[in-house]
């Protein structure tokens, strides 16, 4: 377990996940602020249309990829032409699949062209070669990528779009830096001068959808608890609800930032270690710890602070997005609970375990989101999401118990007293009427030796 390795890949790929993470926010808020809430919602919804066919790319998925790489395969040239031959053929084929479906079912115009448009960064998805660098846990180009076409985005968004009739070119600048960061990081593929042909193996595609599958499955249900609410949002009520949706639910993705990170970080390493001798158990107690305390920390900072996060970055347009965000904080919450004990079953080759979880929350969100949204509308589409999420944290709890032996409760618990007294700290505050600008730097202040434990965690000697 190379605990220094892991620390400088954190560090390289926190720096390029965060930016650009936080410039391709601020591109879809300047976005929102400028186009009316039905075609910032139209967008969305396209989006979430477009991500379900790009997920089934997971039947090459590049963490199988990844894994296979980590730990050695015979004949690597071979391999690594079948990962890219293989996830080419399937991006063209989905992408022409989405044509179809789209054109027979999508019965709102700009909903149908701006999923055309941007399908096409299915394509550019079959070219990303983020599994070749994970493996080879060098990180610095993936970060250059991600950060060069967010930035490129965001100053196209701001010259190009300046009225609320601009949404057709909104979908373009979007689709062109998805293709911008796939370019990028194979520029650097090649500049490792690699072996380059289209090549097929029986065995290897056997192996590879063997093992993929149940990964594909689990990203796609998964993609479905986050996802399903604004696709069925838009089919029960109209554009402007997944607006008011999708505006908070934007925010909940980036303040899965770190969890992203610390997962593709750790994941080589998980790969590699040997659970017979007790190796990963070493291992899971570092990665327990980090996202406990950056899952606690961030939903209830969130929490309390819902309302400036929509009027700072959305407007006041966007009101009826604050209570949509507080309850997604509990979801966010979750999901951070659910990648502690769920991520690393795929270490394991335990994903269809992972895989069944997924589903029952799937067919939970599905079935509550039927209830609950010709109710409540934007606002059941979150309680969905949130019931969901519960279900997939209760059968992981067991899975975890049942391959790993243990559930790091007392990881659980120094992060549930810090977040206790996170929570007391903004009651009492709040009770004084402090106002919440002092209330902010406060609370930043009382986080500093919480942030300091969790630097502590990740930088052990």
């Amino acid at each position: 377990m190379n605990l220094r390795l892991i620390q400088k890949n954190i560090l390289v790929f926190t720096t390029g996940e965060i930016v650009s993470r936080i410039l391709n926010f601020f591109t879809l808020v300047y976005v929102a602020r400028i186009l009316l809430v039905e075609d910032f919602g139209a967008i969305n919804l396209a989006i979430v249309l477009v991500s379900y066919f790009t997920i089934l790319l997971g039947f090459i998925h590049d963490d199988i990829a990844t894994k296979e790489l980590s730990i050695g395969v015979a004949d690597e040239i071979d391999f690594r032409n079948n990962v890219l031959s293989l996830r080419l053929l399937i991006s063209l084929l989905l992408y022409v699949i989405l044509i179809i479906f789209v054109l027979s079912y999508i019965n709102n115009n700009s909903v149908r062209m701006f999923a055309i448009i941007y399908g096409l960064s299915i394509i550019s998805t079959g070219f990303y070669t983020n599994w070749f660098f994970r493996a080879k846990e060098k990180f610095l180009p993936i970060s250059i990528g991600l950060v060069i076409s967010s930035l490129v985005n965001l100053i196209s968004v701001y010259l190009f779009i300046n009225n609320t009739t601009d949404s057709n070119i909104a979908i373009l600048v979007i689709t062109l830096k998805e293709i911008l960061n796939s370019i990028i990081l194979f520029i650097f593929y090649l500049m490792k001068k690699p072996t380059i042909k289209f090549s097929i193996n029986v065995n290897i595609v056997k192996r590879l959808i063997k093992q993929s599958y149940p990964l594909a499955f689990s990203a796609f249900l998964l993609l479905m608890n986050f996802n399903i609410d604004q696709l069925m949002l838009g089919i029960m009520t109209n554009s402007t609800e997944v607006g008011y949706y999708s505006a908070s639910v934007r925010f909940v993705f980036l303040a899965f930032i770190p969890a992203s990170i610390i997962y593709q970080t750790f994941f080589p390493q998980m790969s590699k270690v040997n659970l017979e001798k007790g190796d990963i158990k070493k291992l899971l107690q570092n990665y327990s710890k980090t996202l406990f305390a950056f899952g606690l920390i961030i939903s209830i900072m969130s929490y309390t602070f819902s309302k400036e996060i929509i009027e700072i970055t959305y407007g006041i347009n966007y009101q009826y997005s604050i209570p949509l965000l507080k309850i997604l904080m509990l979801n966010l919450l979750l999901g951070y609970l659910n990648r502690v004990y769920g991520n690393p079953l795929i270490a394991i080759g335990k994903q269809s375990q992972l895989l069944a979880a997924i589903i029952a929350g799937a067919i939970v969100n599905i079935f509550s989101n039927l209830i609950l949204i010709p109710k409540l509308y934007a606002i059941g589409a979150a309680y969905a999401s949130v019931l969901s999420e519960l279900l997939v944290f209760l059968i992981l709890l067991l899975l975890h118990k049942r391959n790993f032996g243990e559930l790091y409760i007392s990881n659980l618990i120094k992060s549930f007293s810090l977040g206790i007294i996170l929570i007391i700290a903004v009651y009492v505050l709040q009770f004084y009427e402090i106002s919440n600008s002092l209330l902010f730097i406060l609370l930043i202040t009382l986080l500093i030796p919480m942030f300091n434990w969790i630097r502590k965690i990740l930088f052990i000697k």
